[in-house]
């Protein structure tokens, strides 16, 4: 299996597995929403997992459609420079030695056209993406505002407009699914420093929240009883441990060569 291959069937893999997570979220969407806890800790993060996955699964398509563009061009020229070396060699009825020189007139005709192509699409690599692209560099603009969506969905009124309100319901579904599908953009253009400081707020602002939810001794949502509250706290500041443990782990070989 050559790469090209493997990619394509990693993408679909993604968006098969995207796309049955956010199915799931839909279906289930009555059972998880009725205990804060598993409204908090599993429902909102199975739809952010489909935002990601169908971001990264769309992510890989586009440079297969590229190519793809790429060929089809390139064809094209090729059977544009073919009919009009017939029609010269018709209308001039040349033969032998003049044949051949058409023949490699073409293909040089065809060399240029690939050297021209490559490097169209080398001098568009960098610009990929375009308006968001310039907007989100190194990733900024899309982590501090996937931030702000994790900030908004800690707070107690927003988890209650959600069984009040549809419109609420379909404002966290799509809000959730674009934080996920931002986060996978923008964290492959952030570096380490940028994935560490956004990592770390957002695990600070979860233990905090964490905390609070635990220690209050009222209920915060008027819907979820108190000691479902207390679970949801304690679910919060064990995500603020694992998430950067996670995260040390999947960059362990970066971290490792750079301790040597």
């Amino acid at each position: 299996m050559d790469s090209s291959q493997y990619v394509s069937r990693r993408s679909k893999t993604l968006c098969w597995a995207g796309a049955i997570a956010l199915i799931i979220a839909l279906l289930s969407k009555q059972l998880l929403t009725r205990s804060m806890s598993l409204h908090m800790l599993v429902h909102i993060p199975l739809i952010f997992i489909a935002g990601a996955w169908l971001g990264r699964g769309w992510a890989l398509r586009a440079p297969q459609r590229e190519q793809q563009e790429q060929q089809e061009q390139q064809e094209q020229q090729e059977q544009q420079e073919q009919q009009e070396q017939q029609e010269q060699q018709g209308q001039q009825g040349q033969q032998g030695q003049q044949g051949q020189q058409g023949q490699a007139h073409a293909g040089r005709l065809r060399a240029r056209s690939r050297v021209a192509i490559s490097d169209a699409s080398q001098a568009s690599g960098p610009q990929k993406g375009g308006l968001w692209a310039q907007l989100n560099q190194h990733g900024l603009a899309g982590l501090l505002l996937c931030s702000f969506i994790g900030a908004y969905w800690m707070i107690p009124k927003a988890l209650d407009d959600v069984l009040l309100s549809g419109q609420a319901d379909v404002f966290k579904f799509v809000s959730v699914l674009a934080a996920g599908w931002l986060v996978q953009d923008s964290a492959l253009r952030a570096n380490n420093v940028i994935q560490l400081f956004f990592l770390g707020n957002f695990c600070w602002m979860s233990a905090i929240v964490g905390m609070l939810y635990r220690e209050n001794p009222q209920r915060l949502c008027n819907f979820y009883l108190l000691g479902d509250q207390e679970i949801a706290g304690l679910g919060l500041i064990v995500l603020a441990v694992f998430l950067p443990i996670a995260w040390l782990w999947a960059r362990r070989r970066y971290i490792w060569r750079f301790l040597q």
